[in-house]
C-alpha cells in the first residue's frame, strides 16, 4: 500500500517520465492524447476532491475542474509544466481556482429553511429582536466563527488554517453554528 503512494507513476496520471515527454511533444503536435489521458484517468478524482474537500456543488466541481483542465492544457502547450506529481499539481490549480472563483461570485447563502434576506427589506422589530437573543445565547466560539465567516467574509480556508484545524472540520462547527442559532431562534 506505502509503495502505492510513492510510485511515480501514479502520481504522474500512470505516465513516466519518458512517456510523458513524449506525450507532451504530441499535444504540442497537435494530438492529444496526453490531455485525454489526463482526463480520463484524473477529471472525476478532482470533482470529488472539491466537493468532499471544498464544499463545492457537483455542477461547480465540474466546472471548475474543466476549466482547470484547459489552464493546465494551455499550461502543457507552453511547455510550463514538468514531470513530477502532475496529480497534485493539477488538484491544486482546481482548488485555488474554485477559491477565486467562489470569492468572485456574490455569496447568497441559505440557513437551512432561512434565506439571508436582503438587506435592503425591510424587518420587523419582533424579529430583529429575537435574532438578537438568539445570537447572545450563541456562544462566542459560534459567534466568532458566523460573523468571521458572514460579516467579514472570511473564506473557511483561511479561518481553518488561523485556528490549526482541518477544513472539513471548521464546515462542520459552521454547520453546527448555524443550526443551533437556526434552533435558538425559533425557540425564542
Amino acid at each position: 500500500m506505502h509503495e502505492l503512494k510513492t510510485d511515480p507513476a501514479l502520481k504522474n496520471f500512470g505516465l513516466s517520465e519518458n512517456e510523458f515527454a513524449q506525450l507532451v511533444k504530441d499535444l504540442q503536435q497537435g494530438r492529444d492524447t496526453l490531455f485525454e489521458k489526463i482526463f480520463l484517468g484524473h477529471f472525476q478524482d478532482c470533482v470529488h476532491y472539491l466537493e468532499n474537500n471544498c464544499s463545492a456543488t457537483p455542477a461547480d466541481a465540474y466546472d471548475v475542474s474543466m476549466e482547470t483542465l484547459l489552464q493546465f492544457r494551455r499550461l502543457l502547450l507552453q511547455g510550463k509544466v514538468t514531470y513530477g506529481n502532475l496529480r497534485f499539481l493539477f488538484t491544486r490549480m482546481a482548488m485555488q481556482l474554485y477559491w477565486k472563483w467562489i470569492k468572485r461570485s456574490p455569496q447568497t447563502d441559505k440557513i437551512e429553511g432561512i434565506e439571508i434576506a436582503d438587506p435592503s427589506e425591510d424587518f420587523d422589530e419582533e424579529s430583529i429582536q429575537q435574532l438578537h437573543q438568539a445570537w447572545s445565547k450563541l456562544g462566542e466560539v459560534c459567534q466568532r466563527l458566523l460573523k468571521n465567516f458572514y460579516y467579514n467574509g472570511v473564506q473557511l480556508i483561511e479561518i481553518a488554517k488561523l485556528q490549526d484545524k482541518s477544513d472539513a472540520a471548521v464546515r462542520q462547527e459552521k454547520k453546527r453554528c448555524l443550526a443551533k442559532l437556526r434552533a435558538l431562534f425559533f425557540k425564542g
